[in-house]
Formats: structure tokens, C-alpha cells, sequence
């Protein structure tokens, strides 16, 4: 089933057409969600109430070519919801830093070291405002342009640019000053 043939049946109140919608951005939705949380478990029922509100949102959608664009913003609004309503994020973070980028190849002291750098980022990624991280995500979770950005978020293009340009410099101090740290610990 096409991707117009499923929202005409989402529009006709047919449950089942949401399933093509669900193949098509699933994996996209989910990447987002996590780029702004931080949490698989969080992201993935941000995506499945999205899915839902999509669905029972489906007339507001005007121009069937910009389905995309008009399920992203209901993620990345839930998203940062979620994220106002819990805090939880730095204690699950911690949970998640050993999971990203250990492969079986690498010894115990490099996965150690992954494992901590992953912490260090995540950490650095969560202490963000949340629509810095919003951007953050947008940009290199699912590797948007600024232009398309400002579309999905319905800001001006410098708004986008103003906040990359923060978040990176916040996550750039952040991560200095980390390594700074840990220089300052293994000198003798």
C-alpha cells in the first residue's frame, strides 16, 4: 500500500493502513526520539503514542506529501514532553553508556574506555536545554539540514543556526573541560 493510499485510509477510519505509515518512518521516528531522550525504552512509546496521535489526528494533516514532516514534529513535541515529565534520563544514560560503540573486538580496557566516553557524551548531550538537544537530534541523529530543520520545527532558518551553533559550543566546553579533567587525573 502507498503512502497516500494509507493516509486516504487512515482518513476513511481504516486502522489497518496504518501499518504501511508505521514500515515507511518507524526507524526515523525512533532515532529521533532517542537523539532527544536519550532512553530506548522512553523513545519507544514517545514513537508508539505518536503513531497513535497520528491516527487519530489524521484530518488535521492537510497535504498528504507532507506526512513526514507533520508526524516528526508530533514526535519531536512528545519527545520533549516526556522530557519535561521525567527527569529520569542521567540514571538510564548511565545504563545505556555501555551499550554504544563496544564491539566483540575490543579488549576489557577498551571497552571500559568506550564505555566512559559514551557516558561522558550522553551526559553532555542530556545536560543540553531541551531545544538545543531538539536540534542536536534533528541535525545528527537524523542528519537534516539547517533548512530542513527550520521547516520541521517551524522556526526561522537563524533560529536553527543560533541553536546548533549553542548546543555545539556548550557540548565543546562540556567535553573539554572532561577531558581537561581527566588529564589532570592521570598526571603524575
Amino acid at each position: 500500500m502507498a503512502e497516500k493510499e494509507a493516509i486516504a485510509g487512515l482518513k476513511q477510519g481504516k486502522p489497518e493502513a496504518l501499518t504501511t505509515l508505521v514500515a515507511a518512518y518507524q526507524v526515523r521516528a525512533l532515532r529521533l526520539a532517542y537523539m532527544i531522550l536519550g532512553n530506548r525504552a522512553d523513545a519507544d512509546d514517545v514513537v508508539s503514542d505518536a503513531f497513535i496521535a497520528a491516527y487519530d489526528r489524521i484530518h488535521q494533516l492537510r497535504d498528504s506529501r507532507g506526512f513526514e514532516q507533520w508526524f516528526m514534529k508530533i514526535v519531536a513535541n512528545q519527545a520533549l514532553a516526556c522530557l519535561r515529565r521525567s527527569r529520569r534520563s542521567r540514571q538510564l544514560l548511565a545504563l545505556l553508556g555501555g551499550r554504544l560503540l563496544v564491539g566483540p573486538q575490543l579488549d576489557p580496557q577498551a571497552m571500559a574506555e568506550n564505555r566512559q566516553s559514551n557516558r561522558v557524551v550522553w551526559s553532555a548531550i542530556d545536560s543540553l536545554p531541551p531545544n538545543e538537544r531538539l536540534v542536536i537530534a534533528l541535525r545528527y541523529g537524523l542528519d537534516l539540514d539547517e533548512k530542513t530543520i527550520a521547516l520541521r520545527m517551524d522556526s526561522p532558518v537563524g533560529t536553527v543556526k543560533t541553536r546548533l551553533r549553542r548546543a555545539r559550543m556548550r557540548l565543546h566546553r562540556k567535553l573539554a573541560h572532561h577531558l581537561n579533567a581527566a588529564a589532570a587525573a592521570g598526571a603524575p
